[in-house]
């Protein structure tokens, strides 16, 4: 079994000595009064010596409980000298009610709230003092007025911010004494104690304010609660300007920052510094539930204009005018660009099949052509793809393994170019040829189709010699003649267009032509 403390095994020892003392008086008096009574000398004797041995016991219990007294209050006064020459501010609340003892720290260092001066108990202006450092965590005020949360060691960091924000931060520990109460430490951050060795506290607040990188604080609104020298300097601004101003992160974000810096993990972001320069960063972050919500603490570094190297590519990956997409084994689109997007008319692709985006026809080909790719049984190559769509677009996409760290196949990365106008350009260029086609054709029928109209046209001419006007011939004669002339014409046109001549226009008496063609349109009506 484990020994019991000092303090309680002298204060049993105290009331076990008080109670022989008083048994003791009362044993005498019992006896002398029983002994009086009897009127026997021997019994008197007796009593007289049974009430001088019970004196002996009582004066050597009064002796002992003395020593006790005197000896608690010696150690009253040692645990006096060790509060006192502690360079920390302490306060021991002691049980039952008793007075608290502060040490001269703990007095100087409440006596600075005004509403603490002139209040004689050390526990009423320590807890005046924590009030006046603004919102604190509950349960310190609560162990500190109750005794709630008072089994175990434990500790709480505050800050006090003035205006200025040069004001001290603070570390506030509690230790339960067992019977002697409980002890109270607030040791001040970043100063004090120069020739003490600094604690974890003091050495992260200074590592802080000599970090290469730059480490800042946002509120749940964005707005700068604590920035390091470094990201201070970074952001063309000083501590005070960042932090007394309420500067908030929207007000000097660029447009065009990639990222949101209050979402946490790996991001890039951007930010206007005051000469109107562009700067940007990459960040790291995670969200943080604090006293005062929630709270985004992040380290920051500079890259250059161009980005770090994964900016780059990302930059490329997402700006490139090339449709880009990840497929996994199941042909699922893991990832893909604003291209690839545009490409098949959704914005939500990622997650979903890619055959889902190929025309009706053309899925179990392409799946077939995509999966003989993965498994390595044909070597990566381009495939022509129609897309679903209002227009139903076609790309030509290249197909390639995309690997593991490990080197193993797990997926197929996707090259898509959109060939929609490319197509239509083949086919414009496809009908221009058979339409060359045609018009050397319809040349060569024009020509021997001319010779033999010319026939037509002189037999005609040697009709009209033998049949004069007012021959009941010369009009079928004359008739066959236009007609003639007429498919000459046409044949001049065919040659012409044949040829690609330029046709110049000129003036027509559109009564003529109707008269000429009235003949043939009446019989044809």
């Amino acid at each position: 079994m484990r020994d019991a403390p000092a303090g309680s095994r002298e204060e049993r020892g105290s009331r076990r000595n008080a109670v022989l003392v008083l048994a003791s008086l009362i044993g005498a008096a019992i006896v002398l009064a029983a002994a009086g009574l009897s009127g026997h000398a021997a019994a008197l004797w007796a009593a007289i010596g049974g009430s001088v041995v019970l004196a002996w016991i009582g004066v050597h219990a009064v002796r002992a409980l003395s020593a006790t007294i005197k000896r608690q209050a010696a150690d009253g006064a040692d645990l006096h000298a060790v509060i006192d020459a502690d360079p920390d501010a302490l306060l021991l609340q002691r049980p039952g009610g008793a007075a608290a003892i502060a040490n001269g720290p703990m007095l100087r260092l409440v006596s600075s709230d005004p509403q603490a001066n002139g209040q004689d108990d050390p526990t009423a202006a320590f807890e005046s003092w924590l009030e006046s450092l603004g919102d604190g965590p509950q349960d310190l005020l609560r162990s500190l007025r109750d005794g709630a949360d008072g089994t175990g060691p434990k500790t709480w960091n505050l800050a006090n911010r003035p205006a200025d924000g040069k004001g001290d931060g603070y570390e506030i520990s509690l230790r339960p004494l067992g019977g002697r109460g409980r002890l109270w430490r607030v040791h001040r951050l970043g100063g004090g104690c120069a020739d003490l060795p600094a604690s974890w506290s003091d050495s992260a607040e200074r590592h802080a304010l000599c970090a290469a990188a730059g480490l800042y604080s946002l509120d749940a609104a964005g707005r700068f609660v604590y920035v390091n020298p470094t990201m201070a300097a970074w952001l063309g601004r000083s501590e005070q300007e960042v932090l007394a101003g309420g500067l908030s992160l929207q007000d000097i974000l660029a447009k065009d920052s990639p990222d949101d810096p209050m979402k946490p993990g790996i991001g890039i972001m951007s930010v206007v510094r005051p000469d109107g320069g562009h700067r940007d960063f990459q960040t790291l972050s995670a969200a943080v539930d604090g006293p005062r919500g929630v709270e985004v603490h992040g380290a920051a570094r500079p890259i250059g204009p161009a980005g770090s190297y994964a900016q780059r590519f990302q930059r490329l990956f997402h700006e490139i005018p090339v449709g880009v997409a990840l497929i996994d084994r199941r042909m699922h689109i893991g990832d893909c660009n604003a291209a690839f997007r545009e490409l098949v008319a959704d914005k939500n692709a990622p997650g979903k099949p890619f055959t889902d985006y190929v025309v009706e026809g053309e899925q179990e080909a392409v799946a077939r052509d995509l999966q003989s790719i993965l498994e390595g049984r044909s070597p990566a190559r381009s495939l022509e793809v129609g897309f679903k769509g209002d227009g139903e677009g076609v790309a030509s996409i290249f197909a390639g393994h995309l690997e593991d760290d490990e080197g193993r196949v797990a997926g197929l990365v996707l090259l898509a170019i959109d060939a929609t106008e490319q197509k239509n350009l083949e086919a414009q260029l496809a009908q221009s040829q058979k339409m060359d086609a045609v018009g050397q054709l319809a040349g060569g029928i024009a020509h021997d189709f001319n010779n033999v109209l010319t026939a037509m046209i002189g037999f005609c001419d040697l009709l009209l010699q033998r049949h004069r006007p007012g021959d009941q011939s010369f009009a079928d004669i004359m008739q066959i003649k236009q007609n003639a002339n007429r498919a000459a014409a046409l044949v001049r046109q065919l040659l012409a267009f044949s040829r690609q001549q330029t046709l110049q226009p000129r003036l027509l008496n559109v009564t003529e032509v109707l008269a000429e063609l009235s003949n043939l349109l009446r019989r044809l009506l």
